[in-house]
C-alpha cells in the first residue's frame, strides 16, 4: 500500500501500473465525474482547467475527444498541497487515487473512468512544465475565462485560439488522433516494465533519467518559442528535474524564534514576580513604619520622616539645607544642653532617634538587596547556564 503525505496525515492508496490500450471513455460517467471534481476544486478556489487534448475537444467540438481514454486537467504546483487535502473528501464520493508520480502527476478513478491531473512547475517567471513532454506559458494559466461545458464552468485561456495554435499548429481545428494505443501483449509488458522501473528508482537516479529524456522536449519548445517571436531567456533550465542534493543543516524558523522569545519572556516575568514577592516579604519584616506603629501603640512614637522634621522647624517650603539628615537650628530659639538647641520631632522625640530610623532603613535596604541577589541567582542562574549549554551544544553540532 502506497502513501502520500498531506497536512491531514498520510493518505493510503493502491498504486496501479496503468495501461489503457484501446479503452474508450464512457462520456456519461465522465461528465458526472467532471461535475463532482469541479464542485470540489472550485470550493477551495483552485486554479485548474482542462489541458492539452481534452481542451481541444471542449473548444473545438464541445465534447470529449472520441478516441481519448481519459480526461486531462492541470493544477499549479503552489496549489498541490490543497489538492491533496481535498482528496480525503473526494474519496467519500467514490474517487480513488490509483497512481502518483514524483514528477507531478496524479491519476484519479471513479466508476472505471480516469482523470489525469498534471502539476505544473515553474521553470521561469513565465513558463511552466508538466514534468513530461509538455510546456505552457504562464499567461495562458493566469489570464483565463469561464467556458460553459455542458453546464460545468471550466477555466480556459482567454487567448485560447492563440494558445492552441502555438501548441498544436494552425490546423488544430481539424480533428486528428495524434496518440495511438496498442492492446498487444508485448506493448503492455513493455509499458508496465518501464513504469515499474521508474517507480523503483531512487530520487537521484530518477531525476537524472527524467532530465535526460526531457531535454529533447525542452529544445523543441524553445525552438517553437523562437519561431513564434517569444524567445526564452538563455538561462532558463529544467531546474525542477535536476537530481536532488540534500544536506542536513540545523535551521530555526521564524515561528520557533517567536515561540522561544515568548517562553523566555514568560520565564523572566515569572522570576521577577517571585523576587518581587520575596522582596516585599523581606521589607515587611524590617519595615521601620511597622516599628513606628508598634512604638506608637506603646504610648510614644519615635518614627520621624523628612516632612515631619521640616514642619517641626516651621519651614513649609522644605528648602533648608540638611546636615546629617537634621535641619539647622532655628536662630533665637530656646537652648537645650550646653547652649545648643535640641532638634525635636512633632511628638517631642529627640534627634538621636532620627538617626536610629535612618540606620534601620539602611539595614532594611541591605537585607532586601541580599534577598534579591539570592532569588535572582536561584531563578536566572540555572536558566542562563542551561541556555548557554544548549547554545554550546548547537555550535558543536
Amino acid at each position: 500500500m502506497a502513501q502520500i503525505k498531506t497536512s491531514k496525515g498520510l493518505l493510503p492508496y493502491k498504486s496501479h501500473l496503468l495501461y489503457f490500450g484501446t479503452k474508450r471513455m464512457n462520456k456519461v460517467v465522465m461528465l458526472e465525474n467532471l461535475r463532482l471534481l469541479a464542485a470540489y476544486l472550485d470550493k477551495i478556489d483552485l486554479n485548474w482547467g482542462p489541458a492539452f487534448g481534452s481542451l481541444i475537444g471542449i473548444v473545438r467540438n464541445d465534447d470529449f475527444q472520441p478516441w481519448k481514454p481519459l480526461f486531462d486537467i492541470y493544477i499549479l504546483k503552489e496549489d498541490e498541497e490543497r489538492f491533496k487535502d481535498v482528496l480525503w473528501l473526494m474519496m467519500d464520493d467514490g474517487f480513488q487515487l490509483v497512481r502518483h508520480e514524483r514528477r507531478g502527476l496524479y491519476v484519479l478513478m471513479r466508476c472505471e473512468e480516469y482523470i489525469k491531473v498534471f502539476v505544473l512547475h515553474k521553470i521561469s517567471s513565465d513558463v511552466r512544465h508538466t514534468g513530461g513532454s509538455d510546456f505552457i506559458h504562464e499567461k495562458y494559466l493566469q489570464n483565463t475565462v469561464k467556458w460553459d461545458f455542458k453546464g460545468i464552468p471550466l477555466n480556459v485561456p482567454a487567448d485560447v485560439d492563440e494558445y492552441l495554435t502555438f501548441q498544436y499548429g494552425a490546423d488544430w481545428t481539424t480533428p486528428k488522433q495524434t496518440v495511438t494505443y496498442s492492446n498487444g501483449l508485448m506493448a503492455r509488458l513493455s509499458h508496465w516494465t518501464i513504469t515499474f522501473l521508474q517507480d523503483s528508482l531512487p530520487d537521484s537516479l530518477y531525476y537524472y533519467w527524467l532530465l535526460h529524456h526531457r531535454q529533447t522536449d525542452f529544445r523543441k519548445f524553445k525552438a517553437r518559442c523562437q519561431k513564434a517571436g517569444i524567445p526564452l531567456p538563455a538561462n532558463v533550465q529544467l531546474a525542477s528535474l535536476k537530481p536532488r542534493k540534500y544536506k542536513k543543516v540545523l535551521t530555526v524558523g521564524v515561528y520557533d524564534l517567536l515561540h522561544k522569545g515568548h517562553v523566555e519572556l514568560y520565564r523572566r516575568a515569572k522570576g521577577h514576580a517571585v523576587v518581587h514577592n520575596a522582596l516585599g516579604a523581606a521589607l515587611a519584616e524590617d519595615d521601620p513604619a511597622q516599628h513606628h506603629r508598634q512604638q506608637k501603640q506603646g504610648g510614644h512614637g519615635h518614627g520621624v520622616d523628612a516632612a515631619q522634621v521640616f514642619d517641626a522647624d516651621e519651614d513649609p517650603q522644605q528648602d533648608q539645607p540638611a546636615d546629617d539628615q537634621a535641619p539647622y537650628p532655628r536662630p533665637g530659639g530656646p537652648d537645650a544642653v550646653g547652649g545648643q538647641r535640641a532638634v525635636v520631632d512633632h511628638n517631642g522625640g529627640p534627634a538621636h532617634q532620627l538617626q536610629d530610623v535612618q540606620q534601620r532603613k539602611q539595614q532594611a535596604a541591605l537585607l532586601a538587596k541580599a534577598h534579591f541577589d539570592r532569588f535572582h541567582g536561584a531563578f536566572f542562574g540555572p536558566a542562563a547556564d542551561q541556555a548557554g549549554k544548549k547554545q554550546h551544544g548547537a555550535a558543536d553540532d
